[in-house]
C-alpha cells in the first residue's frame, strides 16, 4: 500500500486542480461510506449476541471487536492522512503558481512602462522635429514675404510638407 501512496503522490502532481478536487470529493465520499460501514458493523456487533455465545467467551469477542475497530480506525486514519498530504501538496503548488503569476505580472508591468516611456520619448522627438520644421518654414515665408513687400497678394507659400507618420494627435 505504501508503494501505491508514493505513486499516487507523483501522479497527483500531474493532475489538474479540477481532477484533484474531484479526487478529494471522491475520497470524502469514501470516508463517509467507511463511517457508515463502521456504524453498520457496530450495529451488527451489537445485534449478534449469538455470535458471542459461539466464540466461547466474552474475552474472545472483545478481542474480535478490538481487531475490527483497529482496522476501521487504521483505514480512516490512512484516508485522512492522504487527504492532508494532498491538501499540503496542492497548497504548495498553488503558492508556487501564485508567485510565478505575480512575477510575470511585475515583468509585464515593467515592460509596459518601458514601452510607454519609449513611445513618449519618440512622440516628443517627432513633435519637436515638426515644430522645428514649421518654425524654419515660417521664417522662410516671412523672409520671402518681407523681401517682396508688404502687399499680401505678392506673398508666396512654400509647398506643403509631406505627411509625417500618420499625423500627431
Amino acid at each position: 500500500m505504501q508503494g501505491d501512496d508514493s505513486k499516487e503522490g507523483r501522479d497527483s502532481k500531474r493532475l489538474s486542480r479540477a481532477e484533484l478536487l474531484e479526487m478529494l470529493i471522491e475520497q470524502s465520499k469514501e470516508v463517509e461510506s467507511l463511517k457508515k460501514e463502521v456504524a453498520k458493523l457496530q450495529k451488527q456487533l451489537d445485534d449478534r449476541t449469538i455470535q458471542l455465545q459461539q466464540t466461547g467467551s466474552i474475552a474472545e469477542a472483545a478481542l474480535a471487536l478490538n481487531d475490527i475497530f483497529k482496522a476501521a480506525d487504521q483505514a480512516a486514519s490512512q484516508y485522512i492522512e492522504s487527504i492532508k498530504r494532498m491538501e499540503h501538496e496542492k497548497n504548495v503548488e498553488f503558492q508556487a503558481l501564485r508567485q510565478k503569476t505575480l512575477d510575470a505580472c511585475a515583468v509585464m508591468r515593467e515592460d509596459t512602462q518601458e514601452y510607454c516611456r519609449r513611445l513618449r520619448y519618440e512622440s516628443e522627438a517627432k513633435r519637436d522635429a515638426l515644430y522645428a520644421q514649421l518654425e524654419k518654414e515660417k521664417e522662410e515665408i516671412e523672409k520671402n514675404n518681407s523681401s517682396e513687400g508688404s502687399d499680401p497678394s505678392t506673398w508666396t507659400c512654400l509647398e506643403a510638407p509631406p505627411s509625417v507618420g500618420g499625423g500627431v494627435s
